[in-house]
């Protein structure tokens, strides 16, 4: 079964970690939603190695980000800037077409093609 996304895509199944997705509420969420949910095990986060790998790419990428400012202009480097820096990485990330087909992840998500071909 299965729950829509916006972008028309079922998620059918969760892997995560035990810390908030362990809540009632969320189990409840993704049992009415006919969603199945495993969890990793304690410290194994190998588990979720693929996830694990686009969080490290994503926060290298919003720390280079920031490095590369500061070089050109120190004085606007500030440590609130780091949310917008990672949500600047994510929307890379995200959109840039890398995939072999000339498409971004998104459009591989959503099965909706934005690019040019």
């Amino acid at each position: 079964m299965g729950h829509k996304t916006t972008s028309d895509v079922r998620i059918l199944h969760y892997h995560c970690n035990n810390g908030q997705f362990a809540d009632n509420a969320f189990k409840n969420s993704c049992s009415a939603k006919g969603q199945r949910l495993t969890f990793c095990g304690v410290n194994a986060h190998f588990q979720n190695g693929i996830a694990e790998k686009a969080i490290r790419d994503l926060w290298e990428s919003a720390r280079k980000q920031l490095l590369y400012v500061r070089q050109g202009w120190p004085a606007a480097i500030h440590l609130a800037l780091w949310p917008y820096a990672l949500r600047s990485a994510v929307n890379l990330h995200n959109t840039l077409p890398v995939l072999e087909d000339g498409t971004s992840r998104l459009e591989c998500f959503s099965s909706i093609r934005i690019g040019s071909k």
